[in-house]
């Protein structure tokens, strides 16, 4: 009696439940029943990013010096991407930047170019951040190179 009741009720009661639930499901009775258990859905605000501003850089004339002569020079045209909010704070430390940058630049260009024809402007780019990083406490997001130009 007990292997008849595993062998055929226990699997007939799983069949008459799935049908009914495919019942439900399908006439959208289901829907009615669990939707008024649901959470209301809350309102999410979207914060657009702020618009990104630009500070112009003169064009930054690097010497590439080997043993005391000048090889090459490399001219840069930057620019830096700011917060809208920081672009006066940003123009006021400009001479300090561009110092920082020519300093930096004097000693790190003629090693960057060493067997190279022309700056890896990546590599580059990504030096340029990490300066301006160190310089600015965080408020420059980006340096966009404009031009590099070898003369």
């Amino acid at each position: 009696m007990k292997g008849k009741l595993v062998k055929f009720v226990i699997p007939g009661v799983v069949v008459v439940g799935l049908m009914l639930f495919v019942t439900t499901y399908k006439f959208g009775m289901l829907e009615a029943m669990i939707g008024d258990m649901e959470a209301p859905a809350e309102e999410v605000a979207v914060v657009a990013p702020a618009a990104p501003a630009y500070v112009e850089i003169d064009t930054l004339s690097i010497p590439i010096l080997v043993n005391g002569e000048m090889v090459n020079r490399v001219d840069l045209t930057l620019q830096l991407d700011v917060a809208e909010a920081d672009v006066a704070l940003v123009k006021t430390q400009l001479p300090r930047i561009r110092d920082a940058y020519m300093t930096d630049l004097h000693e790190y260009l003629p090693k960057h170019m060493n067997g190279r024809k022309h700056p890896d402007l990546f590599v580059l780019k990504d030096h340029l951040v990490f300066i301006s990083k160190k310089l600015a406490g965080g408020k420059i997001n980006d340096v966009v190179i404009k031009g590099a130009f070898n003369r």
